[in-house]
């Protein structure tokens, strides 16, 4: 039978009084140790009268050196300034005050001098801001929960974390640590697999000028045709250059394509042409990068080949193909005989199923995304066979590999990448997926 225990339930260590095996205020017995004691012994003329944190404020007066309200919680975020504003009371306007605040990271009840996250003397009203990810660069940042708060506010000196002093007051509080999620395609920086500020693969496509090439003369010899994949396109002598761009070539990514490359004459004779075939694969308007080179190739009849499209592109993609008399691989140049076609191949990453027999058993729920901690993978069913789980970053690199078989749970640790757009490969011998997964931090 029911006792009701289970509707309306309150925290016993969080409600605000001393009740079960406490041994102070929500603190003790079964609750966190309790906090070392801090007060002030003369807080007529020196008291806090109100903490003002983002946007959640706690007015209290003279309380007689010491305030404690664990049920009150302040939001304070990792990842992004934080808002402060700390006001003594009115007969203390004229006097110059010390306020120290620390955070019980490790929640052993002490406030120690590495958890001290901010100090400053003023007179009056204080505002200023936070920033606690200054305070944990090239250091683990702490679990996101809920700890205690220290604020501590002395007449003519700093104080540590757990002393009782003259004049002045300590108010103690819960924080509560979050993240905020910032798009990162409005944060005014080139981050993730960004081309731009705030542009490129994962975000709105940027605005790309691509230098010009052409041949001067191609009455003689000019590109016929260009087969990609399935994709033809017949075009005979276009004066030098041919824009086909706004024929867009739509493939999966990390697909192979075949291509094949036509030289056509003004006559009757056949010339050796050098042929130069490039891809912006990371889209960043030229094509100098590494592997962006896919042909460099001479040769007196028609020239056949396959390329393979990374695994990290998304996306639209130029594509330039230089056909010249003479041997010289520049991709912006304007040359002497010969003709310069660009294409637009429109990369769609997704799931790709291989051929298979059976039915697949490869359906996955993939979340939080965005991640800020942990990726979670749910299979629908147990992975009967080998799953290969791959996190590839905005250049190509895999960050992440790990083997997987008999499981419907996993987790990724993502705390220790950088922010940005991933690719997330899940595959076996049967098919492969891929999802785009945002980490923030």
């Amino acid at each position: 039978h029911s006792h009701g225990l289970d509707q309306g339930i309150i925290n016993p260590c969080n409600n605000g009084i001393q009740d079960g095996d406490e041994t102070g205020i929500d603190c003790g017995g079964i609750c966190n140790p309790c906090s070392c004691m801090s007060k002030g012994t003369f807080s007529l003329f020196d008291y806090i009268e109100f903490v003002k944190i983002n946007d959640s404020i706690a007015i209290t007066g003279d309380n007689e050196g010491s305030f404690t309200n664990y049920a009150k919680q302040f939001e304070l975020f990792l990842n992004r300034s934080n808002i402060l504003q700390l006001s003594t009371g009115k007969s203390a306007n004229q006097s110059k005050e010390y306020w120290s605040v620390w955070i019980d990271w490790n929640k052993d009840g002490s406030y120690n001098a590495d958890e001290l996250i901010y100090k400053k003397n003023s007179i009056g009203l204080l505002k200023d801001t936070i920033d606690l990810n200054k305070l944990f660069i090239n250091k683990v940042p702490p679990p996101l929960d809920v700890y205690h708060l220290r604020i501590q506010m002395q007449w003519s000196e700093y104080g540590n974390g757990c002393d009782t002093f003259d004049f002045g007051e300590v108010e103690n509080y819960s924080v509560i640590l979050k993240r905020t999620i910032t798009d990162p395609c409005n944060n005014g920086i080139q981050d993730g697999n960004e081309t731009s500020i705030d542009c490129g693969p994962g975000c709105k496509p940027c605005t790309i000028q691509y230098c010009d090439s052409k041949g001067k003369v191609s009455r003689y010899e000019f590109i016929k045709s260009v087969t990609i994949g399935t994709w033809n396109n017949v075009s005979g002598n276009n004066n030098g250059y041919g824009d086909f761009t706004s024929t867009t070539i739509l493939v999966d990514g990390n697909q192979e394509l075949n291509y094949s490359l036509v030289a056509g004459f003004g006559g009757n004779y056949t010339l050796s042409e050098n042929w130069y075939f490039w891809a912006d694969w990371n889209q960043d308007g030229d094509f100098e990068d590494e592997n962006e080179m896919i042909l460099n190739a001479s040769s007196t009849i028609p020239l056949s080949g396959n390329f393979k499209i990374p695994n990290h592109v998304d996306g639209k993609i130029r594509l330039r193909i230089q056909m010249r008399d003479s041997k010289k691989a520049n991709a912006c140049e304007v040359f002497g005989y010969g003709e310069v076609e660009d294409y637009s191949l429109n990369v769609k990453q997704g799931s790709m199923r291989l051929p298979q027999s059976s039915t697949s058993h490869l359906s996955i729920k993939i979340y939080p995304n965005p991640v800020h901690t942990g990726l979670q993978l749910h299979f629908d069913h147990p992975c009967s066979e080998n799953n290969q789980i791959k996190l590839i970053n905005s250049l190509g690199q895999t960050i992440f590999s790990k083997s997987i078989i008999n499981i419907t749970e996993y987790r990724i640790d993502c705390t220790s990448y950088l922010s940005g757009i991933y690719s997330l490969e899940i595959s076996n011998n049967k098919e492969k997926v891929i999802r785009q997964v945002l980490i923030a931090h």
